[in-house]
């Protein structure tokens, strides 16, 4: 870990030799209905995990189980509302998209693994 942190302070602290020292950065656009579409989504997990989680007290002390495990609505609602997928593809949407913005600027795949050494 010591060696990372190394290894980025010196590219940090070394001008990026592709770079003109005056040539401004340009920014990559982000498309903000995928990022409020991934905001929703991580809501909506937050709120289904947060809903599934039952504490009561029984004789033996605290008791934790599923609270929506005996709804009977539940079983058939999330298998038509599988959030986390949907998360993984407006992820997946959003990477792919930057890494044909960063390729059409002459970025490598290394560079695109690692942003700190972007052009």
């Amino acid at each position: 870990m010591t060696d990372t942190m190394e290894r980025r302070a010196a590219a940090s602290a070394q001008p990026a030799a592709s770079a003109a020292p005056d040539a401004p950065r340009t920014r990559v656009a982000r498309d903000p209905s995928v990022d409020a579409i991934r905001i929703v989504l991580l809501v909506a997990v937050f709120l289904l995990h947060a809903m599934m989680c039952g504490v009561s007290v029984g004789a033996a002390g605290p008791v934790l189980e599923n609270a929506l495990e005996g709804q009977v609505w539940f079983g058939p609602v999330s298998w038509v509302v599988q959030i986390m997928p949907l998360f993984f593809i407006a992820g997946g949407f959003s990477s792919f998209h930057h890494w044909r913005s960063m390729r059409a600027r002459g970025a490598t795949p290394s560079e695109y693994i690692s942003p700190s050494r972007a052009p």
